[in-house]
This record gives C-alpha cells, structure tokens and sequence, in this order.
C-alpha cells in the first residue's frame, strides 16, 4: 500500500528527517573539500555550497559560522564579499535574527556588486514588516534605487522591487503614486506570481481615489448652495469637472476589479481557487457592482447582484446580493412589484440554508443578523410594500 506523505503528517516528518540528514551529509563533504582548497574563488563556492546545505538540513548556526569565515578572509574580492554578506543575512533573517540580518545587509551593501539589488530588497522588506511610517518611506527610498537601469539585469528582484514599491506607496495612502507603480509593474510582469492581487490593490487605488473626490463634490454642492451668484457658474464648472474624474475613478475600478474576478473564476473553473483567492475574487465582484450603484446604473448593479446571488447560491453571500437587489428595486427605483419578488426570493434561500453557511466571518455571516434584518423589514414596511 503506498502511503502518501502529503496526507500523511508523520510520513511527512519522517521523510523531512531523512532529507535533512542527506543536506547535512552533503554539506559535511563540501566543507571538507573546502578546508583543503587553496584557490579562493574554488573555496569560497565550496563553502558557499556547504552553507546553502546546511541551511536546508535545518542548520543555520553551521551555515551562518562558514559563511562568516569567508566574509573575514583578505583575500575576497569586494563584489564577492557582498554577495557572501547577502547569504549570511537572509540565513540570520531565517532564524528570525531580524537585527543581525540588518546589520549583515549593511554591510553588502558596503561592497557593491551583482547582488546589490537583492540586498536592497531584503533591507526594504525588513522596513515594510516594521510597519511605521518612518520605515516604509525608508523602503521606498531603499527600492528606488533599484529602478536605475544599472540594475535591470535581475528581472527577479526588478519585478520584486516594483510591486513592493507600490505596496509601500499604497501602505502610505498615496494612492496616486500607488497607482504609477502597480500599472508599471503589472504592464511589465503580468506573470508575477502575485498579479492578482496587486491588480486587486490597483482598484483600490482608483476606488480610495473616487472617494477623495467624491468630498470635493460634496463641498462643492454645499459651497453651491451659499456663494454669490456671480460665483455660482465657477463653482458649477468645477463641479462638472470633479463629476467627470469621479465616475471615471469609478469605472477605472470596475475595469480592474473585472479582471481580477474573471482570472479567479476560471481558476475555480479549473478547481485550483485558494481560500484567499476566493476572498479577492468575492470582494472583486461585490465592489465592482456597488460601483454601478454609485455611478448610478442601477439596471447594472442589479444585473450583477443577482449574478453574484446565483453564484453564491447557499451562502450567506446570496443574501447579502439579493438585499442590495431588494434596496435597489424598493428604496431607488420605487419598484415595489419587483423590490417585492427580491424580498421573498431572500426568504426561500434563508430557510433553505443550513447552518453551516453562515460561518460567523463577518457580522453578514450570522443568522441572527439576517433574522434581525427581516424583522426590521416586517415592521417597517406594510405587508405588499416590502
């Protein structure tokens, strides 16, 4: 009978344990090699070798003492050097020596070389996990420069660069630079393996965007209502403009929102959603059809609300659609006959779910929030109003 170690954990562990062992026995027989190696390029691939094993055998403290060695020897050339001191800190940064990591990243960095740019990247994703202000703006310093045509030649840690630089930039609220960086990078590497989700993050910079105006617009309208009539047709004007930016933010969102849920949905085609994909696939679809309510198509709105009500049928998604149907037919379309229809089509799928759809994620998820909710409904609206 074959056992398969995937779904087997102690298998699993077992098979680890004996892969380690080979990596510690690999990395044994090059460091040997290297002790009695006296050409320096020859030893220090040697030893280099050695500590990449021991890292996999689970050893870092080895890895880190080897590595260590070479970074001190006089006759290692200064390019060399720091591609030996980017080693010793992404091991220390594997054992969670954030400190140490830092420190062996300065000091790559005082010998220039092919590996400058990565030891770049891992200094900015150590400021990005801190998480302050001070940090990301120094991350983005940091990635910057990495951007100089000098260093192009790593397309892995170029591509890296730029979409860690559009999160700083999206960390910091920027949105517009945000913006700059995603669409760069998803025109330049529109195969990263995390595209996805940064197309998601480049609808919500035009999303946050929508909002930032959409204040202009209110002040305006307010500013409408008390300026002097010689002022009316300025403040006019500049209402049409800030409208104009408003629904194009809008529909720049739904652009990038539709791609992210068409590239997720054929993955759930294919079987191959995960958890977080369906996530980003979900908010995707949802924000794209309140788009059209704000943008006020709300034949639009409706039409992909009761899309997503049919994909979602049997989860507490399918409420959440359908209540917006309901609220677009009763409250803006003064529809009652089909405001109606939506409501009791909400009924039938809330007794026929079973308990297990609601899983509690987020208040939306919970029978009592749907039972409370037609409660409300029942008794603020006649019966053949709602």
């Amino acid at each position: 009978m074959t056992i398969n170690a995937a779904k087997n954990p102690v298998e699993k562990d077992r098979l680890l344990t004996l892969a380690q062992i080979q990596f510690r026995a690999g990395a044994e027989v090059f460091a040997a090699i290297a002790q009695q190696t006296k050409p320096t390029d020859l030893k220090i691939d040697l030893t280099r070798k050695s500590s990449q094993a021991f890292l996999k055998a689970g050893d870092q403290q080895k890895a880190i003492d080897l590595l260590n060695a070479i970074a001190q020897s006089n006759e290692l050339s200064e390019g060399s050097r720091g591609d030996i001191w980017l080693v010793i800190g992404e091991a220390r940064q594997s054992t969670g020596d954030k400190v140490g990591a830092r420190e062996s990243f300065k000091n790559a960095l005082k010998s220039p070389g092919p590996a400058t740019p990565r030891v770049r990247l891992q200094m900015a994703r150590l400021d990005m996990a801190e998480g302050k202000a001070a940090a990301v703006a120094s991350a983005i310093t940091t990635l910057e420069l990495n951007l100089d045509p000098e260093w192009l030649k790593d397309k892995d840690t170029h591509s890296q660069s730029l979409f860690l630089l559009a999160e700083a930039h999206y960390l910091k609220h920027d949105w517009r630079k945000a913006e700059t960086r995603l669409i760069e990078a998803l025109t330049n590497y529109p195969d990263y393996a995390k595209a996805v989700e940064a197309r998601h993050k480049l609808a919500r910079c035009y999303w946050y965007q929508a909002a930032g105006v959409a204040k202009a617009i209110e002040q305006g309208r307010q500013q409408l209502a008390t300026v002097a009539p010689a002022q009316k047709a300025a403040v006019e004007q500049a209402l049409g403009v800030h409208q104009k930016s408003y629904d194009g933010f809008l529909r720049k969102t739904v652009e990038a929102f539709d791609i992210v849920d068409t590239t997720l949905a054929r993955n759930l085609t294919a079987g191959k959603l995960s958890p977080e994909e369906g996530v980003l696939m979900r908010n995707a679809a949802f924000a794209a059809a309140e788009c059209f309510f704000f943008l006020g198509e709300y034949d639009e709105s409706i039409r992909r609300y009761q899309a997503l009500a049919n994909r979602y049928k049997g989860q507490a998604e399918q409420l959440i659609a359908l209540s917006q149907v309901w609220q677009l037919y009763t409250n803006l379309l003064k529809d009652a006959t089909n405001g109606q229809k939506s409501l009791e089509q909400m009924r039938q799928a809330f007794v026929a779910m079973p308990e297990e759809s609601f899983t509690g994620v987020t208040k939306n998820h919970n029978r009592k929030f749907w039972q409370d909710w037609f409660r409300q409904i029942d008794e603020i609206m006649p019966a053949g109003t709602r």
